[in-house]
C-alpha cells in the first residue's frame, strides 16, 4: 500500500501498487470483465485508458474511466 501524505503529515489517501494490484486479480479467472464505477456509475474500461502519471512525485498507474464507451 502506497500512502500520500499532505506537506503538514496529515494522511491525504493511500493505494494499492501495481504488484498488491496483481494480487488482488490473480484470484479471479483470465477471462472475467472488469468494469469500473464512479459517482454511481459503472462502466467499461480499456487498457488505452491507462497512463503513468505523477502523484506528490510518484509515477502512478491510473486507469481513466470518464471517456470509455
Amino acid at each position: 500500500m502506497k500512502t500520500f501524505y499532505y506537506d503538514h503529515g496529515a494522511v491525504m489517501g493511500a493505494t494499492l501498487t501495481v504488484g498488491e494490484l496483481k494480487a488482488v486479480l490473480a484470484n479471479y479467472p483470465d477471462e472475467m470483465p472488469v468494469l469500473a464505477t464512479w459517482e454511481g456509475i459503472t462502466t467499461c474500461f480499456h487498457a488505452d485508458g491507462v497512463e503513468v502519471v505523477q502523484f506528490f512525485s510518484e509515477d502512478c498507474l491510473v486507469f481513466d474511466v470518464n471517456d470509455s464507451p
